[in-house]
């Protein structure tokens, strides 16, 4: 009897199970590649997170109120995977139903970004300096006359970041000086663009730095120095208005570490922010995001800067320019002999941060 009534137990259980799992409800849910697609890039969309068990389930994609609220929404296809591509920027509000064999289904809706493509790219991913006007080391001829392009090292050349994500795309700006270089300017090893930015206009610049801890650079940022990794320069000789790059200026001081400065008129500096303090700089690539206001007006001209996705320094107004000057980008290593290698990647300038911002590349 025993044995009977555990057997009709276990098939009332069983009945229950079907039952439950004829009735329940899927979960949508779904993925997007890339992160931050530009207007004509494919981008797929993949439903395989959502849980849908009474099978077969239908998987159906449109584009919520596609031109504005109260338009109607827009189909983009069915099925999973499913690319697409969208022909203009702004944010997408995409949203996947998923239907089960019983009728029952489930939405989920996500934004997805389409953000215009970048007017510049310096990220060197073809593993040559020809995104850049020029190479400089402060003497002359330039780098580029003197060694051609071989500044720019595939990162497998340094097996202490050969396996890190910026290598998919290839290569990397590999810099590194010491003091046996050592011109008239200081011990330098730069590469510059030939694009101007006037007073007025407004730009955001991204950048990805590594700092590696080479246990054979026996130098080291020490104490009361300084070296700039990226510049907004003016079209002559003199301080930049906006520079970002490594101080150690002593214990106390606030520009310690990885700091983005402003300059005075004199060259030397009105604000420092920390972003990174200098003992966590190294091993890990730093994704920035920089938005400039070029003026040389200290009531007009604007930045704001991003570190991994997350604003660390606030919209602020100061001068942004040399008067009567353009400004320029350059990037690499200057200032003061070191044995630390310096690795720059996904350099761009865009008209929004969705542009240039490595971090939303490589979330």
């Amino acid at each position: 009897m025993r044995f009977v009534r555990s057997s009709l137990l276990f098939a009332a259980l069983a009945l229950l199970l079907v039952a439950t799992r004829a009735s329940a409800t899927p979960t949508a849910a779904f993925t997007h590649s890339p992160a931050v697609p530009n207007p004509g890039q494919l981008v797929t969309f993949d439903a395989g997170t959502s849980v849908c068990d009474v099978t077969p389930c239908t998987y159906s994609w449109d584009d919520v109120a596609s031109d504005g609220p109260g338009a109607p929404d827009y189909p983009l296809g069915s099925g999973t995977p499913l690319t697409f591509t969208f022909r203009n920027a702004g944010t997408k509000y995409v949203r996947l139903i998923v239907t089960n064999r019983s009728g029952q289904s489930h939405a989920v809706q996500r934004d997805v970004v389409v953000a215009p493509a970048p007017l510049w790219v310096g990220d060197v991913d073809t593993c040559d300096a020809s995104q850049w006007a020029d190479l400089q080391d402060g003497r002359t001829p330039t780098l580029r006359a003197l060694f051609g392009d071989t500044l720019f090292r595939a990162l497998a050349d340094n097996p202490s970041v050969a396996d890190d994500t910026r290598t998919n795309n290839g290569c990397s700006g590999w810099f590194w000086v010491d003091d046996t270089i050592s011109p008239t300017s200081g011990p330098r090893a730069e590469v510059l663009t030939d694009e101007h930015m006037r007073d007025g206009t407004e730009f955001w610049y991204g950048t990805s730095i590594y700092v590696d801890s080479d246990p054979n650079a026996t130098i080291g940022f020490a104490s009361g120095t300084h070296h700039t990794l990226t510049q907004w320069k003016g079209s002559s000789s003199g301080s930049p208005p906006l520079e970002l790059g490594i101080g150690n200026w002593g214990r106390g001081n606030p520009g310690n570490g990885l700091v983005f400065i402003v300059a005075r008129t004199d060259g030397n500096i009105r604000t420092a922010h920390t972003l990174v303090p200098l003992a966590n700089i190294y091993d890990h690539w730093w994704d920035l995001a920089v938005r400039v206001k070029f003026s040389s007006d200290a009531s007009v001209g604007e930045y704001e800067v991003w570190l991994d996705g997350r604003q660390v320094v606030s919209t602020r107004r100061d001068r942004t320019l040399v008067a009567g000057r353009d400004s320029y980008l350059k990037q690499g290593y200057y200032g003061g002999g070191n044995g630390n290698v310096i690795l720059i990647d996904e350099t761009r300038r865009g008209t929004s941060r969705w542009s240039v911002d490595p971090s939303l590349r490589y979330p």
